[in-house]
């Protein structure tokens, strides 16, 4: 089975938001944590009748919001100066699975994987995902590698049947 597609930076920067959406749940506690923190500093520090506490809140949340918005779009500048199409991460990419592993090939390299140097096969609605233990990673977009969600779900289901099926040999032939 070969697939060849595309990957961009938007691909790429969509990918790092999902893996971030399961950080988001650390944020919120990081800024959670920073608020109530600020808030005990600035009482003490600032603290006179005149000022309700919640309005001390309300102004740390105030400032710190941008700050956080801020932070995510130098992010993204960093992301989409890191990753250049054609420096193979970003670009046209092949596929082609047999049954020992899988080859990739790009504009910059030929590489050839096998399924014992998988880490993990994951994926969500726009990816699929192949972990290696070195950890690098494959992202596959579903959008531009299938031409619909079936073929994507068998193309996950094939790779995830061979990594498993290699696996297993390996395990008892130890």
């Amino acid at each position: 089975m070969i697939i060849t597609y595309s990957l961009n930076q938007e691909d790429f920067w969509e990918y790092l938001l999902s893996m971030k959406k399961i950080r988001f749940k650390k944020s919120i506690k990081k800024m959670t944590i920073y608020t109530i923190v600020l808030s005990i500093i600035t009482t003490v520090l600032f603290y006179r009748e005149e000022y309700p506490l919640i309005f001390i809140e309300i102004m740390i949340f105030a400032i710190y919001i941008p700050i956080f918005f801020y932070n995510r779009s130098i992010l993204k500048k960093r992301v989409m100066n890191r990753f250049q199409e054609g420096d193979g991460i970003l670009g046209e990419h092949t596929i082609e699975i047999l049954e020992d592993g899988f080859r990739e090939s790009t504009l910059i390299n030929d590489s050839f994987h096998r399924w014992i140097g998988v880490e993990t096969i994951d994926s969500n609605v726009d990816f699929i995902v192949i972990m290696l233990k070195n950890s690098t990673f494959l992202l596959i977009p579903k959008k531009s590698a299938f031409s619909s969600i079936e073929d994507a779900i068998n193309f996950e289901q094939c790779i995830k049947n061979l990594f498993n099926k290699n696996i297993n040999t390996n395990k008892n032939n130890k």
